[in-house]
Formats: C-alpha cells, structure tokens, sequence
C-alpha cells in the first residue's frame, strides 16, 4: 500500500510521520479552532510503507531542515539517492500545507467509527489485510478509504499504533555499523528474512520466513497494533464480597475445586503470587518477578490448579489468557473452562478456528496464535513450556511476552522446566512452588536401568535381550498395555515385527509423528484394542490410559535429554487403580540425562513424603 510521508512542525521541532489518509491529518493539525502545529511540509509522490521508513529514520538521525523548500528539496533528493528505497529522485516534491477543513474530514460519526474500530483491535497486532475481514466479521462493512480513514484517526487519537513490518537493526561489525532487519510481530532476526521482488516498493525487499504460516510479514508491510486503554479495564467485575480470606480461602479451594492438599498448595502460592504482584496491588513493580513457575509432577492435576488463578483474575475484570502448544490440547481444555467458568465468554483460537477475530473473557489459544495479540492479557498462563514448539523457540517466547499488558503477569506450567528456569527457582529470582505428587498422591514410579545392546543390535539378530524380553512378559502377564518408545522413526516397523515374533498373541502397533493413522491409533491404544505400542517422542505427552508401564529403548540416546525421559516416564502410574506402573531405561551406557531424570523422581518422591502428601510414608 502507498502512504504519504509528512513532517509537522511542532514548537520549532520538525516531527516526521506517515499517514493512511493524508487529509485526516492536515483537518487534525491544522483544522479546527486551533492549530495544533507550526507548519505541515508533505512529501510527494506518496511511497510504499517502507520507503516512508527508511526516510523517516534518514530524518531522525539527521533532522532535514525543511526551510527554504527549496534547498530542502535538494537536500531531500541527496539522502534519497543514497538510501536502498528504489525511488526516483527526479519526481520528489516538497508541499507546504496552510490549512485543512477540519468539520467535513473529522465528524462525530467519524470519530464514533474509529473508536469503535480501535475497540475491535484492542489488544491485536495485524497487518494491513487482516483489518478487513476481522471487521467484517464484526459486521463493520467498510472499504479500504473507510478503514484507513479510522485507522488514521484512531491512530491520532492515540488509541492504536501502526509501523512497518519490520525494524532497522544497527550492530557493530568490525569498525562499522552493520545494518540488519527484525520483524516486529515475530522478533526474529535476520537469519530468517528472505528477499523477493516487492510489489509495493517496486525492488526487493526482505520478509520473515519464521512467522510467514500466520501471514507474509514485509519490510514494507502496515502492522497496526492496538493499545490496551485504562478505561477498558475495571478493576472490579463480579468479584464476590463474601469471597473467603486467609484460613478459610485453603477450605474453600478444596470445596470448590476439589484440589488435593498438594494442588491446595499451588494454588494458594499462585494467588499469593497474583496478590502481591498485581498492577493494582501495594507492592512497587519487580518486572524480573512478574513470572511464577508451578513445577508439577506429570499427572499432577495442573489444569485444576489453575482454575482458582484464573477466577482471581475474573473477578477483578481482568483478560485471561491459557496458552498451550498443541491443537489437541486446546480442545481438551475448552470444555473444562466452559463447565468450570459458565459466566465468563471463552474463546479458543488454532489454525482454522472459527473464533479467529472473537474477544473473550478467557482466550484459549495454542502458542502460535500469540502473534496476533500485542499488550492485551493481564494473566497469561503458558502450558507445557518445555513441549514442542514452544521449547527452544525464540519466536513463540517473544509472542508470549508481547501479548502482556503493562503490569501484567505470566504463570508457567511445566513437569520439565528448562534448566536455566530450574537455576532462577534454586536462586530464588523466580517465585515458584513444586507440586511433587500425582492427584492421587501416591510416589511417581522410578525408573530401572537395563543394560544391553543398542536396539539395532537386536532388529539386525531379531532377538530381543533376555533382560528385557522378561520385563515386557511381566508387564503382559499383570494386563498392563505398553509404552515402548524409540529415538528413531526407521525404527518403529522393524521393532513392531520383531515384537509381533515374540509376542504373537498381543495386538501390537507403531506409530510416528509420519503415520497418517496415528490418531485413530492412540484411539485404539486408549480403548485398551492395542497392548502394545512402539512409538517416537510424539507421544511423550497427552496420551493417558490406566495401567501403563514404559520401556525406553535406546535411552542413551542423544534425543532422549532428561526432560523427554521425565515425560516418556510420567506415562507410568497415572491412575489411583494402578498408581506404581513400572518404567525401564534400556540402554547401553548409562548417561548424565538418565541419572538427572531417576534423581528427580526420587527427589519429588521424597518432599511429597516429607509434606505428608503421600497416602503412605513408604517410597517406592
């Protein structure tokens, strides 16, 4: 899209801007009883956006003095020619702007559309052609002249922000001062900007590989973000004067919630934590405690200790957001919300969600979706922090940042929380609290090493080692079905025949993240159809059946890092009729990971006993 670039002249000071509709601004600064600038100076043609950039950034680190017109013209044309922005020189013209009909252009319908477009991008970051179909949505039929009429207005006004796609970044390099991109939705550096022809501006100009599946972001892209407004934020909803406080508040958690002690305990640090490091609370602002970290076991019941965070929040008029990395997980919770929180609005985004431009009191959204939100949640709790892809993603760790209100806070989930996390908890620089029993508080199984020979050893001799051949016939023989996990997809068909050799009368399958039949086949492994199942780290997490025992297969295997072992393993003993499934680390040496993973376990084991959590004092 083509903008107009602009200076205005505000007590001697010349302020350069770009504008969606030139002639709201000259009726803003110039209309009206009063004049709100010195002088207006446009320049023309109008440029792509990130032309618009480039010369404003030129202009700020070298103010353009604009009087003569005509010296500046000249002066104008020189920095041009020396900037990457495709323009000819011979078509720049500078126009002195003396005055604007202020009354035709900004109306009291106009200014009523704008703010009720603005209210709709509250919260959001979105780029130039998602604007219209979020509108419409919205029953807000307006053409492209109308939203940029009220985008600009609304930006004057100072309810939204809009820039270019993308950063100027300037890094030393050497003796000289590189200069590099950043996109502004995703934060990803140059690494992963590609370049193509641009249709805006005319040459080629960069654009983000990294968050391209959530829409093409350019250098010469409009992303307008919308401002959280304290007018928009009560402090006071619905919240309840009979609300209990101090001793009763631990009573009526578990009557409400049905929390075990341990899942009480959580709960009430979180509160704690929402309480002394509210925006609205007595406490100075500690931006580096903003975070709070609940380190629960697997099977811990960490859905449930949310529910009385988020009712904290609710009741205090505050945007809620629940944040998890998988789709399947998104529509698991939704219900639960639904069922726990009828009074509230939930909304729940992934890819292809019908909710995509809804507002709620409650956003459920996987992580990927953080994109099209900026500075709008008060609460966001980030699910499974260490699970793929949110593990190691830079970008999905800027979205999760971004989309925080000022003074808002972040609540952490994690069975597996990354070691510089578990360093901060140790130090006391991140507030935290452990829950280290299941809900059913019995000790999480720990695992035993077998040592044999590495898994390609025994597909090539079809022959399984003897040690572990006896531990799946027992784990047959109690009816228990059967975790077995690998590290390599190539292996999965070879182990299941190899399997199905020894273990003729057992329905035994393999599944991967490349089977196209893996959901129906998890199905069948939950409905008890399948005994046995040979599969990836792709099951780590989410699937639960009852009576559970797990082999690792390989498990010095450089892909098996202690987190992924603590989670193949949390598969074990998740219910109360059989809480000590049985969990074996087949390797041929043991490693650092297998060590941290065993430890802990025990270590969870012995504070849970030591809190009086356990149904018995005995660990197993």
């Amino acid at each position: 899209m083509k903008v107009t670039l602009y200076g205005a002249q505000i007590q001697g000071e010349w302020k350069w801007k770009f504008s969606l509709d030139f002639q709201v601004d000259v009726s803003y600064w110039l209309g009206g009883q009063e004049r709100r600038v010195d002088r207006l100076v446009r320049i023309l043609p109008e440029l792509s956006v990130g032309q618009a950039v480039w010369l404003i950034e030129n202009m700020a680190q070298s103010p353009l003095a604009v009087q003569p017109l005509a010296s500046a013209k000249e002066e104008l044309k020189r920095r041009i020619h020396k900037l990457p922005i495709g323009i000819t020189t011979d078509s720049i013209q500078l126009e002195l702007i003396e005055s604007g009909n202020y009354d035709e252009i900004i109306t009291r319908e106009t200014i009523q559309e704008a703010e009720e477009v603005a209210k709709l991008i509250q919260g959001r970051s979105l780029l130039h052609e998602e604007l219209q179909p979020m509108l419409g949505f919205h029953n807000l039929l307006m053409g492209k002249r109308e939203i940029h009429r009220s985008i600009q207005l609304a930006y004057l006004q100072g309810w939204l922000e809009y820039g270019n796609g993308m950063d100027l970044v300037y890094r030393r390099q050497g003796w000289k001062r590189a200069l590099g991109y950043r996109c502004r939705r995703c934060g990803t550096g140059e690494s992963r900007m590609f370049w193509s022809e641009c249709l805006h501006c005319g040459q080629a100009c960069p654009y983000c590989e990294e968050c391209l599946t959530m829409g093409r972001v350019r250098f010469c892209s409009l992303l307008v973000q919308g401002t959280r407004r304290m007018e928009d934020r009560p402090e006071i909803r619905s919240m309840d004067e009979t609300a209990p406080l101090g001793g009763e508040l631990r009573k009526h958690l578990q009557e409400r919630w049905k929390l075990s002690p341990a899942q009480t305990e959580a709960s009430l640090a979180g509160l704690e934590f929402l309480a002394s490091h509210s925006s609205f609370g007595r406490q100075a602002r500690n931006h580096e405690l903003d975070q709070f970290l609940i380190w629960a076991v697997t099977g811990a019941g960490k859905t449930e200790m949310i529910f009385p965070l988020i009712e904290h929040e609710l009741q205090r008029g505050r945007n809620v957001l629940v944040a998890t990395p998988r789709k399947d997980v998104v529509l698991e919770l939704m219900p639960r919300l639904k069922a726990a929180f009828p009074a509230y609005s939930i909304v729940t985004l992934y890819g292809g969600s019908p909710q995509k431009w809804e507002q709620g009191d409650i956003t459920l959204a996987t992580t990927h979706q953080l994109l099209r939100f900026h500075g709008y949640f008060d609460m966001a709790i980030i699910d499974e922090l260490d699970a793929f892809p949110f593990h190691n993603n830079p970008m999905l760790q800027f979205a999760a940042r971004k989309v925080l209100a000022e003074h808002g806070r972040t609540v952490f989930l994690s069975a597996t929380p990354p070691l510089p996390m578990q360093k901060a908890a140790a130090r006391k620089k991140l507030p935290h609290v452990k829950v280290p029993v299941r809900y059913h508080r019995h000790p999480l199984p720990v695992p035993v090493i077998i040592r044999t020979k590495r898994i390609q050893d025994y597909i090539k001799k079809q022959k399984l080692p003897s040690g572990l051949l006896n531990e799946l016939q027992a784990s047959l023989q109690r009816e228990a079905q059967i975790f077995v996990f690998i590290s390599r997809i190539k292996w999965v068909e070879p182990m299941v025949e190899l399997l199905r050799q020894h273990f003729p009368d057992t329905v035994i399958e393999g599944t991967s993240s490349m089977d196209p039949l893996r959901t129906e086949k998890v199905i069948l492994f939950r409905e008890n159809k399948i005994g046995l199942l040979v599969t990836t780290t792709i099951l780590e997490r989410g699937v639960t059946v009852p009576r559970t025992d797990v082999f690792i297969l390989n498990a010095d295997a450089e892909l098996f890092d202690e987190a992924s072992l603590v989670q193949m393993a949390g598969r074990a003993g998740r219910s109360k009729d059989d809480p000590n499934g049985r969990v074996f680390f087949v390797a041929e040496d043991k490693t650092r990971s297998q060590a941290g993973a065993i430890n802990q376990m025990k270590l969870m084991n012995r504070l849970a006993r030591n809190k009086g959590y356990l149904v018995n004092s005995k660990e197993e």
